[in-house]
């Protein structure tokens, strides 16, 4: 079984978190912002293990320093919007650990 990594970023403003409509393996559904790659010097702040087909993919998610402006595939979702907003359980599961619900 293949095994990838993903890195995604933990973004928060007042009360808000970005997301990202994905294109890709979770078309159309929202995701953790994307990261070219893993940041240098920095822990994730949560991590976990979900298969997928003939793969096994890590997601590490970071806290990006500095609330970019949302470019067109992302959107500002308040804490209240994101139990009817369709997240695949993975990235469900990150926000999850990292509101601490």
């Amino acid at each position: 079984m293949k095994r990838l990594t993903e890195y995604h970023g933990w973004v928060r403003r007042r009360g808000n978190v970005l997301l990202e409509q994905s294109h890709q393996r979770w078309r159309g559904l929202w995701i953790l912002p994307r990261l070219l790659s893993r940041p240098l010097g920095s822990e994730p702040l949560h991590a976990s293990e979900f298969p997928f087909t003939h793969h096994r993919i890590t997601l590490e998610v970071f806290g990006v320093g500095e609330a970019p402006v949302a470019e067109e595939s992302q959107r500002w979702f308040a804490l209240d919007e994101l139990a009817a907003t369709p997240v695949p359980s993975p990235h469900r599961r990150a926000l999850t650990a990292l509101l601490g619900n």
